[in-house]
């Protein structure tokens, strides 16, 4: 959460590791970064979790003024003229911690003699932001393929890279503790840490290429005239003519090679009748890389450029052992004779590597392409502005017309105090609220108005984005009163620009615009200044204790963990959440929700309104709690932790009722929450080799029985309403759905994933009933999670009925959402042959190298195939 302008200063301005070891000859505080699970030539790629600990030692007091941990990725280019060389250096991937662990020491005096852990966790993502290459290029292609991250190139690799020694991309972890100005040496001190880790991408198969006739470098057709010696004349033309293969698949750690083949068709016509086929003595094969490097951005690729590259490309060849094919001619009587050969087959899978006994990692020219043309990332917490230099208003956007009742893009307006014309900035927006705290015996701090245009934003958020993330809310629970939700998104604060940011996100993705994502992503990187300044500039103790600002802080995180799922996101939305069960974690029921609840008319608003309403004066968090305790209990799925929010004295020790917000019953959630400590506990157990099958079956058995019992009083209150019409409660619908589920994930910890054990099949087939008995007036767009485990279980006969009601949950929701990618990987799931091991298919709380990622807005499943012993 702190800045990274001084623990970068040394790189950018060109300072060696051995200055900064001289200007830190003292060394009064060593730092060493630890990595979980790391050994010498362990790989990462994309999804993979780089977790760990920084180790702070000390030799003398130091007051800690910042301490920061980033994960960064840097390219650098050496560009070697006659008489200059020069070095270029562009970190194109910037990832900073947020932890509260850091917020403890900074600004405290750690002690000689004494060791401080702090740990990290940082997700690598697939792609860069769309806000990361900003420069013109010829198409969205090259855009797009500037958005890959590169691999990690240039360092010692245990295999040949294919690549220059002027290009080094390289990924790591950098730490930096800075102290205050010391008596001993009248300035401050600056002590880095670094840990370097390899990187290679999981990427998406790229199309085929447009190859001309007249490209220089691609060629899949050739012509030759084939003569007995130099001196005589021609007998005949032989042509070659090839389509483009399927790629090599190498893995990362070049330990197997997907098959491939390259079908070749070989053409004979001879000049004088009678002459016979050549015989086809050897073949050769190579493989080539082309690596372009400048320091400038590319604005297309250089070997698909209209115009000539004047720079040529470094290029490494290496040639590969390919057994001769066995060819058969065929006679075509044309009007000339002439003899083809018809798919002459070269076959890949048998490949040896001549020359270099060291697998290859094959590097794509596009790698080097996209290291020097993206700027900056958006990080996952910006460096935050000058005082003053940040106006709160709505993003800047090209003059475009556009005709929507929700949207007037016109000139950009700033928020306007009610009381004055001049627009407020950042810092004077955090000044007037710490200048004027609000207590009982103040004003408070006149409303902010909205320009139209983002009135408007507001507005669709609370008609269209609330319902479409919240469907199963219940208007006339206690938390169905919006009044502090508007509130808080009027004041111009980091809610309300998070808010902002994703009603931005989805009015566009349902017009279908191209161009959604420029806006949505400029208010989302205001929202993350806004909270990293609310972070930074409140003390630990005060936002804690504060009520108003804990709302604030709680609720722009969730806010944006909703955004960054919504997007895509795989991972970028762990750190929000980790923010926020780190807050909750700090208090207790009883201390942070009123003891009194609330009439329906009341507002509770986590902004002071009302100096005469005591109840006015407190925020309602019990919104809030229950969104965290959502997010944290079913997040254990694709984080592979148990929740870190004590779930069970939030649920059954306060007034806490999931179902008026996410439509499931507090039961239902404690078992999935419990469900998450049986599989650690399992794991755990199993890495020390004392795993207890009867134990696991006892624990689950505990679980098994409470699910059990509550789908029965489900049951037996359905058929006492059976007859009664008119408004249908969600909730039993909903919890029925999850409890079933939970079910069928139990039976996978205990048992492993067999579709044909009775008590999946019973589970999997009363779903069913309950789907087929769905009311029409209930949606379905928040079961995408229980659907998903249910319909991984599903026999053959009963797949259908999922397809199905996944394609009309993707109907509802307009296309917006990850609906769709969950049928593509239930299709997967149910083609895929059924392989058991030791271990079995796991259906669980876990992740894994081969795992695939499921997201339905803020709720993911894991489902990994272990590889065997």
């Amino acid at each position: 959460m702190m800045s990274l302008r001084q623990s970068h200063q040394m790189e950018e301005l060109g300072i060696s590791k051995a200055a900064s070891k001289v200007l830190n000859w003292r060394r009064s505080c060593k730092l060493e970064i630890k990595l979980a699970d790391y050994y010498l030539a362990k790989i990462y790629s994309s999804g993979s979790l780089v977790q760990g600990y920084l180790a702070i030692s000390l030799t003398a007091d130091i007051c800690a003024s910042s301490i920061t941990i980033s994960l960064d990725g840097v390219t650098t280019i050496r560009t070697v003229g006659q008489k200059l060389t020069t070095t270029t250096t562009h970190r194109f991937l910037k990832m900073d911690l947020i932890s509260p662990n850091i917020l403890e020491l900074v600004g405290t005096t750690l002690k000689k003699n004494g060791s401080y852990e702090i740990p990290f966790q940082f997700t690598l993502p697939d792609q860069l932001d769309s806000t990361a290459c900003a420069h013109d290029a010829v198409s969205t292609t090259v855009t797009d393929t500037h958005l890959l991250l590169p691999p990690a190139v240039g360092r010692d690799w245990d295999r040949d890279d294919m690549s220059p020694g002027v290009v080094k991309v390289e990924y790591g972890i950098n730490a930096c503790v800075t102290s205050n100005s010391s008596l001993n040496t009248g300035n401050s001190q600056v002590f880095t840490a670094k840990r370097t880790i390899r990187f290679i991408p999981r990427l998406s198969e790229s199309p085929p290429l447009h190859v001309s006739l007249k490209s220089p470098r691609y060629k899949l057709r050739g012509t030759k005239s084939l003569r007995g010696n130099s001196l005589k004349r021609p007998f005949g033309t032989i042509s070659a003519a090839a389509m483009q293969p399927e790629p090599l698949h190498l893995q990362a750690y070049g330990t197997a090679i997907a098959p491939t083949v390259i079908d070749v068709t070989l053409t004979f016509n001879p000049d004088i009748d009678g002459i016979t086929p050549p015989k086809l003595d050897s073949t050769s094969l190579s493989l080539r890389s082309y690596t372009w490097h400048q320091a400038d951005p590319y604005q297309a690729f250089p070997d698909q450029d209209e115009k000539p590259c004047l720079k040529q490309p470094f290029v490494v060849t290496i040639a590969l052992a390919v057994d001769c094919p066995q060819i058969s001619w065929t006679r075509h009587d044309l009007a000339a004779p002439s003899h083809a050969l018809n798919l002459a087959t070269l076959g890949l899978e048998r490949v040896s590597w001549e020359g270099k006994s060291k697998r290859l990692r094959v590097s794509s020219p596009e790698h080097a392409v996209i290291c020097r043309s993206s700027p900056e990332r958006r990080t996952l917490v910006q460096t935050p502005p000058a005082p003053g230099a940040t106006e709160l208003s709505s993003p800047s956007l090209p003059e475009r017309a556009l005709h929507h009742d929700y949207d007037n893009f016109e000139s950009p307006e700033p928020l306007i105090d009610a009381e004055s014309s001049l627009p407020l900035t950042c810092s004077s927006n955090r000044e007037s609220r710490a200048a004027l705290p609000v207590a009982p015996s103040q004003h408070p701090t006149p409303p902010y108005v909205l320009c139209p245009r983002l009135a408007s934003l507001i507005m669709y958020y609370l008609d269209h984005v609330f319902v479409w993330q919240f469907p199963y809310y219940q208007f006339k629970s206690s938390l169905g009163n919006r009044g502090w939700l508007l509130t808080c998104l009027s004041n111009g604060g980091s809610l309300s620009h998070a808010a902002l940011a994703l009603s931005t996100l989805h009015r566009d993705a349902s017009q279908k615009r191209c161009s959604y994502n420029q806006e949505a992503f400029e208010f989302h990187s205001m929202a993350l200044r806004e909270l990293c300044q609310l972070s930074q500039h409140t003390e630990a103790e005060t936002l804690l204790n504060d009520r108003a600002k804990l709302a604030e802080f709680i609720a722009a995180s969730l806010t944006l963990i909703s955004f960054e799922v919504f997007n895509g996101a795989e991972y970028d939305w762990v750190p929000h959440l980790d923010a926020v069960t780190a807050v909750l974690a700090m208090h207790s029921p009883g201390a942070l929700l009123r003891t009194s609840s609330l009439s329906e008319n009341d507002l509770p608003s986590p902004i002071n309104t009302s100096a005469d309403d005591n109840h006015e004066l407190e925020p309602d968090l019990e919104f809030l709690v229950a969104e965290a305790l959502w997010h944290d209990i079913l997040a254990c799925a694709t984080t592979g932790r148990v929740p870190r929010i004590p779930y069970r004295h939030w649920l059954e020790g306060s007034s806490i009722v999931m179902a008026d917000l996410m439509g499931c019953y507090n039961w239902v959630m404690i078992a999935i929450g419990d469900l998450a400590h049986l599989n650690a506990w399992k794991r755990d157990m199993k890495q020390k080799g004392t795993l207890s099958v009867p134990e696991l079956v006892r624990r689950g058995q505990r679980i098994e029985k409470k699910l059990q019992d509550g789908i029965a009083e489900l049951r037996r209150a359905a058929k006492a309403g059976g007859d009664i019409r008119g408004n249908v409660s969600p909730a039993p619908y909903v919890s029925q759905t999850f409890a079933l589920a939970s079910l069928v994930l139990s039976s996978t910890i205990v048992s492993g994933p067999c579709a044909s054990l009775p008590e999946v099949k019973d589970a999997v087939l009363e779903s069913v009933v309950v789907l087929r008995d769905w009311p029409q007036s209930v949606p379905l767009r928040g079961l995408v999670w229980p659907l998903y485990i249910i319909g991984c279980m599903a026999e053959a006969n009963l797949q259908d009925v999922f397809e199905s009601l996944l394609c009309r949950i993707r109907e509802e929701s307009g296309g917006f959402g990850n609906s769709g990618t969950v049928i593509k990987l239930l299709k997967s799931r149910w083609a895929a042959p059924s392989i058991r091991n030791d271990d079995g298919l796991e259906l669980v709380f876990q992740t894994g190298g081969n795992s695939e990622d499921l997201f339905d807005e803020a709720y993911i499943v894991k489902m990994s195939l272990p590889k065997s012993v």
